[in-house]
């Protein structure tokens, strides 16, 4: 299976979150992402040299960044079979692009790795011991690490919505929303076009809570369902399966 897999982060995290994040996608599988950067780097350190740069002298901020990222990838290599987008202050389990390869993706859906509270599998599925992919609840709830498929890609980066967002100058109380929103923009994006989200339990990623968000949102709580960064999603999940 052919990947494109990259990581959005902000100048600002080349020395806070980034370099936990990046240890723990090698962990997972997935150890040479491409960095798409935001903003300017005043001194490029020598341990970042080693990864794909896309460097943004001119900030494009979040969903910015994150929407020419997917294009950049989608051009790149057009002819992938999955396509990962994720951010900067996430952990990951284990081996988890060993499990994503034996998990078919079925058609018009799209994966998203993170299950926040009131958005996993319902309480009976939860008490029989339910593991694997379930259509959410409450779609677009987090963008902190997307798979798509080649379509699905393609889709995305072809709907109304999701090219009209970054125009849309209206503020709220952090700042422009076309700079934001990503998780719902993508999630909006997809429905019109017939998608399903897919979400996992328990989660295969979480979210650094030590740090706030780099466009200023809130500090987010840690993921309950996430087992730990030393849980072998293939080993463990595909024995279950």
């Amino acid at each position: 299976m052919r990947w494109e897999y990259g990581v959005t982060t902000h100048h600002s995290r080349i020395a806070t979150t980034l370099p936990r994040t990046l240890e723990s996608l090698a962990r997972g599988g997935f150890s040479e992402p491409r960095l798409f950067v935001d903003g300017p780097i005043r001194s490029l350190p020598t341990w970042l040299r080693h990864y794909r740069l896309h460097l943004r002298e001119t900030p494009v901020f979040a969903f910015g960044n994150w929407s020419l990222a997917l294009y950049e990838m989608v051009t790149i290599s057009p002819d992938c079979d999955r396509y990962m987008l994720v951010q900067d202050d996430v952990l990951m389990c284990r081996n988890v692009c060993q499990y994503l390869e034996q998990v078919p993706l079925q058609p018009k859906t799209y994966l998203n790795l993170i299950s926040w509270r009131g958005n996993g599998p319902s309480f009976k599925e939860q008490q029989e011991g339910f593991t694997g992919f379930y259509k959410t609840p409450r779609n677009g709830k987090g963008a902190q690490a997307l798979v798509f498929d080649r379509e699905g890609v393609r889709d995305l980066l072809l709907t109304g919505r999701f090219f009209d967002h970054r125009l849309n100058l209206t503020t709220d109380s952090i700042g422009v929303r076309g700079r934001k929103n990503i998780d719902g923009v993508v999630c909006d994006s997809m429905k019109d076009r017939g998608y399903a989200e897919m979400a996992h339990w328990p989660s295969l990623v979480t979210h650094l809570h030590e740090e706030p968000s780099a466009i200023g949102n809130r500090r987010q709580d840690p993921v309950e369902s996430f087992p730990g960064e030393e849980f072998d999603a293939a080993g463990v999940l595909l024995r279950k399966s």
